[in-house]
């Protein structure tokens, strides 16, 4: 008989998840304000419902028939969880992946598990089996340098920019076909510390 983890369970460790990816939980300043996705993604899977994560403030949700995408801000990265609703095996696409800053600059993304030095290389997708989920983070490239010996990471959104709309385009793989999802967050006062 499979071991099943009870859901009460599973609740409890998300927060103890996305705050372990790769820092510390700080305190949101980014609204998830529209999720969109092409309109052949609508077509099949029905339009983007967002949410909020009700035991988890200031954490989204964006789900339709194929997938879940759930959102949870770090100071130096933003937490992911994205679940496959569909009967086939889903990718993520990390070289396609980008955000767009408030000033309008394009930024790669580098999830969890790549390791810094390899920032600007090429990352295979996350392949994601039918009924399961990738977990963990994503943080703009731009933001990891190498000062001596010692890596250090800026804060998600730089405080020098004001409050505006950052966005971040994550290309998804649903048998054969890139369907690219948009996430915009309303950016408000950005913290000043990063991550060392």
């Amino acid at each position: 008989m499979p071991h099943v983890v009870p859901r009460f369970l599973r609740l409890a460790i998300l927060p103890f998840i996305f705050g372990c990816v790769t820092g510390r939980i700080q305190q949101p300043n980014a609204i998830l304000r529209v999720a969109t996705s092409p309109a052949p993604a609508t077509r099949r899977f029905g339009t983007l419902h967002l949410s909020s994560v009700q035991h988890l403030p200031l954490n989204y949700v964006a789900e339709d028939s194929a997938v879940k995408v759930t959102w949870a801000q770090h100071d130096t990265y933003m937490g992911l969880k994205v679940e496959n609703k569909t009967k086939a095996a889903i990718r993520i696409l990390w070289d396609d992946a980008a955000m767009v800053g408030r000033p309008g600059n394009s930024e790669r993304l580098l999830p969890t598990g790549a390791r810094y030095l390899t920032r600007d290389e090429s990352h295979p997708p996350a392949v994601v089996p039918p009924g399961a989920y990738w977990i963990g983070g994503l943080t703009p490239v731009d933001n990891i340098t190498l000062d001596g010996s010692k890596w250090t990471v800026a804060p998600l959104f730089n405080p020098r920019f004001g409050p505006g709309d950052a966005r971040i385009l994550l290309p998804i793989v649903i048998d054969g076909v890139q369907y690219d999802y948009e996430f915009t967050f309303a950016v408000q006062n950005a913290p000043a510390h990063g991550r060392r």
